[in-house]
């Protein structure tokens, strides 16, 4: 058995920084370049990818119960294939105001992930991970509103979402690489030597 959580948080940390990167660059500073929207393109496309296979692979796969495959796998999925759409969308110069839509009801889906996962406490630490959820739902639902108007306000409360949600994947997967190999190398290793 393979337990890609902690990894897959870490990585949304750095994937939800770098969108607000991008955003207070482009929205806030207004400094549009082509050469960062291609760059960005390209790193939206690849952390798509990886969030897009991990996604699926937990939804149908992964050997938990279907709550937690449900909570992590089906959102981390949505995420990857908003991600994809958004930087094939931003690399062919597109107009971004699909990719708003889409990203508005990815938003609320998140949103309403992290609730059910707090109400249902299916984590650790269901705070925390209410506000990652929270966060990036949050931050999904306004950029609807922000690819329509460019509206700097708007795009400051985008990156406060994305950050809080970011520092929070990171505050909760950090730590959990050395509890993920500790279970493996003491329950999940030797169960499979023995059987």
């Amino acid at each position: 058995m393979v337990n890609p959580l902690a990894a897959n948080l870490v990585m949304l940390g750095g994937f939800f920084i770098g969108i607000a990167t991008y955003v207070g660059m482009t929205f806030v500073a207004r400094k549009q370049s082509e050469e960062r929207d291609r760059a960005f393109s390209f790193f939206l496309m690849g952390m798509g990818a990886y969030s897009l296979f991990y996604g699926l692979f937990e939804s149908t796969t992964w050997p938990f119960p279907g709550g937690y495959s449900i909570l992590f796998g089906d959102t981390y999925a949505i995420l990857g294939f908003l991600a994809i759409a958004s930087g094939f969308t931003i690399l062919k110069k597109g107009n971004m105001e699909f990719i708003g839509i889409f990203a508005f009801f990815a938003g609320l889906y998140a949103l309403m992930s992290g609730i059910a996962g707090y109400q249902l406490n299916l984590t650790r630490s269901p705070l925390d991970m209410f506000g990652m959820y929270l966060g990036a739902g949050g931050a999904g639902i306004l950029l609807l509103p922000l690819v329509f108007t460019r509206n700097r306000i708007i795009a400051i409360l985008v990156i406060i979402a994305l950050v809080a949600s970011g520092v929070l994947a990171l505050i909760t997967g950090l730590p959990a690489i050395k509890e993920h190999i500790d279970s493996y190398l003491a329950v999940i290793l030797p169960n499979m030597i023995v059987g």
